[in-house]
């Protein structure tokens, strides 16, 4: 899958992507086209110069759709993944106060432009991330945009 993503890519998106510059673009692309895997990209494209971490980073950007611009600046939202009873107190002061868009049920968010489209990456990443599970019921996509907050009770 990640192969076959990135062999998809124009040379542009490689460009684009964070950590780029240097070359280290073009030689990504052109061991992502001629490689067979993941380690065999990386070991292609190790130096000194090049540490493992930050071409496995591009790598997995190029396969996720990341742009530089995309992590830059305030993020756009706040996404609640669960909350206790503490925690809703917060939330209610937060609704109030923050600037951000408060996601709690994701069906019904209203983002921006910016905003808009990290969510929909977040949720595409989700939806790759998936594709590895060995049950095949759980590899269902879609689950980042249906799933509502947990909410724990106070017993």
């Amino acid at each position: 899958a990640l192969l076959s993503r990135l062999r998809a890519l124009p040379a542009e998106a490689f460009a684009a992507l964070p950590d780029a510059g240097e070359g280290l673009e073009r030689r990504l692309a052109r061991f992502a086209r001629e490689e067979a895997g993941e380690d065999a990209i990386l070991a292609a494209a190790a130096a000194k110069r090049y540490p493992a971490a930050r071409l496995r980073r591009m790598l997995w950007a190029a396969a996720l759709g990341l742009r530089r611009l995309d992590g830059e600046g305030t993020p756009p939202y706040l996404r609640v993944l669960a909350a206790n009873g503490r925690g809703r107190e917060v939330l209610a002061f937060l609704r109030k106060r923050c600037p951000l868009p408060l996601i709690t049920k994701p069906a019904d968010r209203r983002l921006d432009a910016r905003g808009e489209r990290v969510f929909s990456l977040c949720a595409a990443a989700a939806d790759f991330y998936v594709l590895g599970f060995p049950d095949p019921a759980q590899r269902l996509g879609g689950r980042d945009v249906r799933t509502s907050p947990i909410m724990l009770r106070e017993d």
